[in-house]
């Protein structure tokens, strides 16, 4: 009961907070629609009594046209109340969407990554819906003052009437009652069997590199299997919904009917028997109708009420969520980050691993950074060199120890700053299906001069003087027929341009060239380097073609840094950075140039 009166208030102020205007519209809504079912019951019985009693005629056209004009003036202002508010509806929709996906966007990585996570964020995205609660909530405000006046109608000529729309009443709420649990139970099941229809659609549909893979390796009957094995989940759900609610509707249609003829039966009684007129006949029955109808609308309304209760409670916990990162993360101790000088980064005795893992990605990890250093990290798959990438770019965060820049736990430092210091390339980049120079500028300033230069030093500007728009050239046909397909190389190109326009100190470049053949990675390591000299650099790479280049290499194994120096020292120590250069080819590049 307690929930039934403090959740209304919260979406009310939910939706005051985006949309003031539909909370005022909502209030004289309210009133015409608890007016009008009285009107429609309690006229009538006016204008029987006028027809035989004997009053003038005149006096009986007067009031039915009073009684019709009333009527015509609630619709028709009710009707614009209805478009004020579904615009004022479609509002709020609009913003709590934007505030969803801020909020989604504002989410740690490691959070994201976890499947209830996703299921979370995909339940909140009914909260835009939330306007239909406070309509609900409206028409249960309006029945109930409807029914307040019905029964006082009712409870006049006889209590037993009552009693019997109450009997009908009380099997309505059980059922909407044990109908509310069910859909509780069910509501995780179906968003998964949702979630996993909806990738599957988008992969079918949207994916290029799916297209690719569903078609040479004949996938199509299999990908829809697998969309029919969701969907027939889902359809089993919906028909056991269907079966249950379909049962209880039986039911209480069949005991609605029979409550109906044993209150027509005794209202005849008492007609015939004199106690009652014909006015008030119809007064009566059209009262317990409408009474019967206004508490089963109820009922009905209350469920479907719980339904948007579940749906604020799911934006509650992904607000939460957001909340308690922004409250417990980080207590900003660098007010500002600008012309940032004399970067020094230090991992102190960091270890890290992963959730539901039984070994540590990363174990007792110390590593200091310099400014303006360039440290090569290397080892084999699984070793933990993209782990320890993530744990700086503060993707996820240290089970032990901390990560420091200039003596700052990195935590203790806002992301929006933190992250203007930082540009990266990873290996699953991704560029976005927009203009190239919308994929490289961002949200910075345009400079064209310094775009051209950086296509200069990643050798792109040919391919972007070859295209149809220049840089404004779309990347993909998705939002222009004149887009461009380009290669996995150009690409990663793209992402490369993107880290370096950035411009940020701190460069971090996981397999940044692994879709580049040797001479042009060659190439772009020298270049990069040059670009880069003023800035500290990190790279992971399993080929070493940079590694000569480097200030400081750093071996891990196993989550462990088991060797650390330069190309030499490592060389002559003939470990594992050893046995890993002699196995691969010559130095990539010829013309060492060291920074």
């Amino acid at each position: 009961m307690k929930s039934f009166i403090t959740t209304p208030v919260k979406i009310v102020k939910l939706i005051f907070k985006y949309e003031y205007c539909y909370v005022i519209w909502m209030i004289p809504q309210i009133i015409i629609n608890s007016i009008l079912p009285l009107l429609y019951v309690y006229a009538p019985k006016l204008i029987i009594e006028k027809m035989t009693d004997g009053s003038d005629r005149m006096i009986t056209v007067y009031t039915i046209l009073i009684y019709v004009s009333i009527l015509l003036c609630l619709n028709f202002l009710n009707e614009i109340i209805t478009k004020k508010i579904n615009v004022s509806a479609n509002r709020f929709a609009r913003k709590l969407r934007l505030d969803i996906g801020e909020t989604i966007m504002d989410l740690d990585i490691v959070d994201i990554e976890k499947s209830s996570y996703k299921d979370i964020a995909y339940m909140a995205k009914n909260a835009e819906n939330l306007t239909s609660s406070i309509s609900l909530f409206q028409q249960i405000i309006s029945n109930i003052v409807t029914i307040i006046g019905l029964s006082v109608i009712v409870v006049e000529l006889d209590g037993m009437f009552f009693f019997a729309v109450g009997v009908v009443l009380a099997f309505k709420i059980l059922f909407t009652f044990i109908r509310y649990k069910h859909m509780s139970r069910a509501r995780i099941t179906d968003t998964q069997n949702s979630r996993a229809i909806d990738y599957l659609q988008g992969l079918a549909y949207l994916d290029q590199g799916a297209e690719k893979e569903i078609r040479v390796n004949n996938l199509q009957n299999w990908f829809i299997d697998k969309m029919k094995h969701y969907r027939r989940n889902m359809v089993k759900m919906q028909y056991k919904d269907f079966r249950l609610y379909s049962g209880f509707e039986i039911i209480l249609s069949l005991l609605t009917a029979i409550q109906s003829l044993v209150i027509l039966y005794f209202l005849v009684a008492k007609y015939l028997s004199g106690i009652i007129t014909i006015a008030e006949f119809t007064l009566y029955f059209s009262t317990t109708v409408s009474l019967t109808s206004s508490l089963s609308l109820l009922s009905t309304q209350i469920g479907n009420y719980s339904r948007q209760k579940l749906n604020l409670r799911d934006f509650e916990r992904l607000k939460s969520i957001n909340a308690k990162r922004l409250s417990n993360d980080y207590v900003d101790l660098y007010p500002n980050t600008d012309n940032f000088k004399n970067i020094e980064v230090e991992f102190k005795n960091v270890s890290f691993a992963y959730e539901g893992a039984h070994e540590k990605a990363l174990d007792k990890i110390n590593l200091k950074i310099s400014d303006k250093e360039k440290l090569v990290i290397v080892g084999y798959n699984g070793s933990g060199k993209s782990t320890l990438i993530k744990l700086l770019c503060k993707f996820y965060k240290p089970l032990d120890g901390e990560i420091t820049l200039n003596g700052v736990n990195i935590w203790n430092i806002s992301n929006e700053k933190y992250y203007s210091l930082i540009s990266a390339v990873f290996q699953d980049y991704t560029n976005f299906a927009f203009s190239i120079k919308d994929n490289v500028v961002l949200d910075s300033e345009f400079r064209e001069d310094k775009l051209n230069e950086i296509f200069d030093y990643i050798r792109l500007n040919e391919k972007i003087k070859s295209l149809p728009n220049g840089i404004d050239t779309f990347i993909s046909k998705a939002f222009s027929k004149e887009g461009v397909e380009l290669s996995g190389g150009e690409g990663q190109k793209i992402s490369i341009a993107r880290a370096l326009y950035k411009d940020s100190p701190i460069l971090i470049l996981d397999e940044p060239t692994a879709e580049l053949d040797v001479k042009t990675e060659s190439d772009i390591y020298e270049d990069f380097l040059t670009v880069a000299k003023n800035k500290t650099a990190i790279f992971i790479s399993h080929r070493l073609a940079i590694s000569r280049l480097v200030d400081k290499i750093v071996v891990l194994d196993k989550g462990k840094i088991i060797e650390s120096g330069t190309h030499k020292e490592l060389m002559e120590q003939n470990g594992v950075y050893c046995k890993m250069y002699n196995l691969q080819s010559k130095p990539y590049i010829s013309k060492e140039k060291k920074l």
